[in-house]
């Protein structure tokens, strides 16, 4: 069986916040460990995993940041400033 691609996550805005201001899609009636600290919380991700809003963005921002290395670090950026 053929695997599913995941579904691409929204870019964070400029100001790095997420919206989740639709609770249908990022409120759980049940706590659970969130997936980035492990403390409780009835909020889901754009995955439905588990997860607090801020331990989102912050691993987002982390990640986007990564990103960016690697690349520089590839020699795929210039400088032209």
């Amino acid at each position: 069986m053929p695997r599913s691609k995941r579904p691409a996550l929204p870019d964070l805005p400029p100001s790095g916040v997420l919206d989740w201001a639709d609770p249908k899609r990022h409120w759980a009636e049940w706590r659970r460990p969130c997936r980035y600290c492990k403390r409780p919380t009835n909020l889901r991700d754009e995955e439905g995993r588990p997860s607090h809003k801020t331990c989102a963005e912050t691993q987002r921002a982390r990640r986007q940041a990564y990103a960016a290395q690697e690349y520089a670090d590839r020699g795929q950026l210039t400088d032209s400033a």
